[in-house]
């Protein structure tokens, strides 16, 4: 009995130091993940939640671990996957401006431009088409080429 109940406690407070993979729908998981989902046919569904303010971690309560995966619903802040960096909700996937416009922006904080004293180029066909110096003169070089569109 004694050797029993040994054993027990051996295997209980091994359990923290054991490393391994978990896998769905595979018996094999690849052994560089801890979790392995194999599907030919469903995707997998990160918690859905209704985020109103991007700089506080509500509306999920228990801590708030950096590196949170979640769906934001919520419309206003802006529907699509979301992060917790620590001390605020980042998108995914969304840089910079889109290419179909942008609603709600501020003109503090939302512009086109650099925020140090460096000349803003505009390409096409990897050409400069248009400076916008660092005083706020402007350059086209190729003016004669302009005049042709």
């Amino acid at each position: 009995m004694k050797q029993i109940i040994v054993l027990c406690i051996f295997s209980i407070t091994s359990i923290h130091i054991i490393n391994a993979q978990v896998g769905i729908n595979t018996t094999s998981p690849s052994p560089d993940s801890a979790l392995d989902i194999d599907s030919d046919d469903k995707g997998i569904l990160i918690p859905r939640v209704d985020i109103t303010d991007l700089s506080t971690i509500a509306p999920i309560n228990g801590g708030s671990t950096e590196g949170l995966l979640v769906y934001n619903t919520n419309t206003t802040t802006g529907k699509g996957f979301y992060y917790w960096d620590g001390s605020q909700w980042q998108i995914i996937g969304e840089a910079g401006w889109g290419l179909s416009g942008n609603a709600g922006t501020n003109t503090t904080t939302d512009f086109l431009g650099t925020t140090d004293a460096t000349n803003l180029i505009v390409k096409t066909n990897d050409a400069t088409a248009l400076t916008v110096g660092s005083t706020g003169n402007i350059g086209i070089p190729n003016v004669i080429g302009l005049a042709r569109l």
